[in-house]
């Protein structure tokens, strides 16, 4: 019996230290920025705006005041080199966003700030502070590897339907490039959308709340990756909130 009873206590122990030791986070209840870099390995005005993107893994304000993704998009790859991250759906996201300021056509490297385009922003070395708009505190915990419980509890009143974007972020991501603009180059990616996923947001007693599934097909290529989550009115581009953290 008192075999057993030690078996149970340390397979408790176990499993308790496991589930401590997936993560969770949160942003406070101020809106936390999201900056969007839209890059091209074909680009070869990408690499010096990827590298400016990668200077803020060391960022204090990092996930705190401001979450960075980086999509590729594939409208390059006619060029000769096909960029392995890239994707049509990063294409569409983009152009909403150019359709939603009247713009006249996408490029790389774009950056967009909570929606807005920010021409300047690989020349600069600050982020800017994000408005202290009260909207309420978005949080994620792991349930396991692939997936996340994401909850948004609103301080302001929501009267439209939501939707929860999500990404899998990957670091230290390379690749030789064969073709193309930027042939020769080894390039490293970092804060690079690996995986992404957007879905309703479902309201229940206060509080909205889903689950989010990612894909690890492409684990391997990273050294570290983080997890990133924002939240828009259905349909719309604006991020509302904003929560991001290394996993």
């Amino acid at each position: 019996m008192k075999r057993i009873f030690s078996f149970m206590l340390l397979l408790g122990l176990f499993l308790s230290d496991a589930q401590a030791a997936l993560p969770s986070f949160q942003s406070g209840s101020e809106q936390v920025s999201l900056l969007e870099l839209y890059s091209s390995e074909g680009c070869s005005s990408c690499p010096p705006a990827d590298a400016w993107i990668s200077q803020f893994q060391t960022h204090p304000d990092l996930w705190k005041k401001f979450v960075p993704v980086v999509f590729h998009v594939t409208y390059w790859n006619r060029l000769g080199w096909k960029d392995h991250f890239s994707s049509p759906g990063f294409d569409e996201r983009q152009k909403a966003y150019v359709d939603s300021w009247k713009g006249w056509n996408v490029y790389t490297p774009a950056v967009v700030l909570n929606g807005a385009e920010w021409e300047s922003g690989p020349e600069s070395k600050t982020i800017p502070d994000p408005s202290q708009k009260q909207i309420g505190i978005l949080s994620a915990k792991a349930l396991d590897e692939q997936e996340y419980l994401v909850t948004f509890k609103p301080v302001i009143p929501i009267s439209k339907p939501l939707e929860i974007h999500g990404a899998l972020l990957g670091f230290a991501v390379s690749s030789q490039i064969m073709d193309g603009e930027n042939i020769g180059k080894k390039l490293t990616h970092n804060f690079l959308v690996l995986n992404y996923r957007k879905k309703n947001l479902s309201p229940g007693e206060g509080n909205f709340v889903t689950s989010v599934v990612f894909s690890l097909a492409r684990k391997s290529e990273s050294a570290r990756l983080a997890a990133a989550f924002w939240i828009t009115e259905k349909g719309k581009t604006e991020p509302l909130q904003a929560a991001g953290s290394f996993v």
